[in-house]
């Protein structure tokens, strides 16, 4: 993503990218986590791009170990004024600040896909996949099945390609699989953060649960990640191991509204785990 590209030459993530609108979802066989009992962030507000958005249900389907489909859901330009823009989207697994595996347009405008700019709602599906093989520091867990992206958590970033002076805005979603011979076991983490809304500065608790092939996955520890209401990038903010019956359990000092989410390592034998993010509100008062 060009905004972004002296953190990405920088050694982060050094890979191109073909991003094109997508004819079909491949939601057959895919197995998604437990949503949150309040669930994230709706929608990112852009106005640096000009543009209002969403991962559509948080949810993007892997199509292959090096290709994911992106629904997003968008609002941007004005009824008096429809327009078609391009704007770029990214995906970085497990986050872009600490990515395994990443895609996006490096340099063909041509690559990126054009929204309808009118003022009205309405939905594309990306196909974000990588060139040249799978993107990652270190390969894959012996015996995933995979050769890039795999089950757990991505953030998705978008940016209007005619604007290189706002930096992209970022959304938390998950990843499922669609037919990949991924034999690992299955990871299903849940999350819950209470009070849902406080003073900055106040602290929350944020529980969940972490269970492997349905059972408590004692001992596996998990990290807590923050992405703040106005899309910047997601910061880990807290660990914990998971109890005998699988529960995990930090108290976190707010810094302001966003969501928050649990996310698992994979391993050789077991499938990496992300849960559905719970947005919790911060006031002044």
């Amino acid at each position: 993503m060009r905004p972004l590209l002296p953190v990405l030459a920088a050694g982060t993530v050094a890979a191109a990218a073909l991003l094109v609108p997508s004819a079909a979802s491949a939601d057959t066989h895919v197995a998604w986590p437990p949503a949150s009992p309040h669930h994230a962030q709706s929608r990112i507000v852009d106005s640096g791009n000009d543009i209002t958005w969403r991962v559509d249900g948080h949810k993007v389907t892997l199509t292959s170990a090096t290709e994911v489909e992106v629904p997003i859901t968008y609002t941007c330009g004005t009824k008096a004024a429809p327009e078609d823009r391009q704007y770029g989207p990214g995906v970085f697994q497990t986050t872009f600040a600490q990515p395994t595996a990443a895609a996006f347009n490096l340099g063909d405008p041509s690559a990126d896909p054009t929204f309808t700019c009118d003022g009205h709602k309405h939905l594309i599906k990306v196909s974000v996949g990588s060139v040249g093989g799978p993107i990652s520091p270190t390969p894959p867990p012996t015996g995933s099945g995979l050769g890039g992206f795999e089950r757990g958590n991505i953030e998705v970033g978008l940016y209007r390609i005619s604007n290189n002076e706002a930096p992209a805005t970022f959304q938390h979603a998950i990843v499922g699989h669609d037919n990949l011979n991924d034999k690992r076991a299955k990871v299903t983490v849940a999350i819950n953060a209470t009070p849902e809304s406080t003073k900055a500065g106040k602290k929350i608790t944020v529980k969940g649960t972490v269970k492997r092939n349905g059972h408590a996955y004692k001992g596996k520890e998990a990290t807590l990640y923050f992405q703040s209401k106005t899309g910047t990038p997601a910061q880990p903010v807290g660990t914990d191991e998971a109890s005998s019956k699988g529960n995990l359990s930090t108290k976190i000092t707010v810094t302001g509204p966003g969501t928050y989410f649990w996310v698992t390592d994979s391993t050789s034998k077991t499938q990496a785990g992300a849960s559905f993010g719970d947005y919790a509100a911060a006031g002044t008062h």
